[in-house]
C-alpha cells in the first residue's frame, strides 16, 4: 500500500492564537513546521509520497486555497503515477 502525506505546512500568520504563533516561532530555526511539533525535514523522511500544502495549518484549512482541488488533483498524480484508472 502506498502512503499519501498531505501535510499543512503554515506560515507564523495563519497561525489563530497566541500558544500556536509562540510554538510555530519556536520551531522556526528548524525549518517549515505546522506549529504543532512536524518539521517538513523530518516528514520527507516517511514512507509514501509527501505533498506539502504551503499556507495551511495542521488542519488543512488553507488561507486561500480549495482543499477539495488540490486533494482531487493529487489523487489523480498519483493515480496516473501508479498507472491507476480513478473511477469518474
Amino acid at each position: 500500500m502506498l502512503a499519501i502525506h498531505l501535510v499543512g505546512f503554515p506560515l507564523c500568520r495563519h497561525a489563530t492564537n497566541r500558544l500556536a504563533r509562540r510554538n510555530h516561532a519556536r520551531l522556526e530555526p528548524h525549518g517549515p513546521n505546522d506549529g504543532a511539533g512536524i518539521l517538513l525535514a523530518d516528514a520527507v523522511g516517511w514512507p509514501g509520497l509527501l505533498y506539502p500544502v504551503w499556507s495551511a495549518d495542521h488542519y488543512l484549512r488553507p488561507t486561500a486555497l480549495d482543499i477539495g482541488r488540490i486533494t482531487t488533483a493529487l489523487l489523480r498524480y498519483a493515480a496516473q503515477q501508479l498507472s491507476v484508472e480513478l473511477p469518474a
